[in-house]
């Protein structure tokens, strides 16, 4: 029996932010890291430059723990969720969809922000 997992933590308001692109989409990516300390936003990578607009062409902090993607508001409980897809994609070695918006104002680390993963 084949059994597909389908989770998606869709982080994104209808409304864009200002000085954030509009969604942008990528399918079949493995994540590669995720950094978690400090106190600050948490920050994944994809393998394989997944994401060409974005810091190292390959990631982005999460919207969920990022104030300034995320109307000013860190949502913890939100992060969580999504730190557990991204950890059992992970463990899993399997590929995911991920959604993000690129800041424009952006010069490194927070040049991206993740706004969903969908694990199949």
């Amino acid at each position: 029996m084949k059994k597909i997992i389908a989770i998606s933590a869709l982080l994104l308001t209808s409304q864009a932010l200002a000085g954030f692109s509009s969604q942008k989409v990528v399918s079949a990516v493995k994540v590669n890291r995720i950094f978690d300390g400090s106190g600050g936003p948490t920050y994944v990578t994809f393998k394989d430059g997944a994401l060409p607009e974005c810091a190292n062409a390959d990631g982005g902090y999460l919207r969920t723990s990022w104030a300034d993607a995320n109307n000013g508001v860190v949502d913890d409980a939100g992060t969580s969720r999504v730190l557990s897809i991204l950890l059992a994609a992970k463990a899993m070695n399997t590929k995911v969809e991920v959604r993000y918006i690129v800041n424009d104002a952006g010069t490194g680390w927070n040049k991206c922000a993740i706004t969903g993963i969908y694990m199949h």
